[in-house]
């Protein structure tokens, strides 16, 4: 769907709300050879209609920032956080993806 579609699509009367989705890549290989893992953003409706909002911290705000479920972060072996990651975490995140790709 192209922006004009979207925006007729979500502004007709029988539309309660709508959400976005955009699927960036998959994990297929490493730690999630046998676990599919999906890198995608998702806006708050999205998150919340796929019951993937956080029960621990806040949606991401910004680019630099991600949400992962505790199964995810144990296949990377992050462990399971109690708080949300500070930046020195995330960045360990990602190399850690990096990695599990190669």
């Amino acid at each position: 769907m192209d922006e004009t579609q979207i925006e007729t699509l979500s502004a007709h009367p029988r539309v309660k709300a709508a959400g976005e989705r955009t699927v960036i890549g998959l994990c297929t290989a490493g730690v999630f050879a046998k676990e599919y893992g999906e890198v995608s953003f998702m806006d708050d409706n999205n998150a919340r209609w796929n019951y993937a909002l956080p029960t621990v911290g806040r949606t991401p705000k910004t680019g630099k920032e991600i949400a992962m479920d505790t199964k995810a972060l144990a296949l990377l072996g992050c462990g399971i956080p109690s708080a949300m990651y500070r930046q020195t975490a995330k960045q360990s995140v990602v190399e850690r993806l990096r990695e599990a790709e190669t």
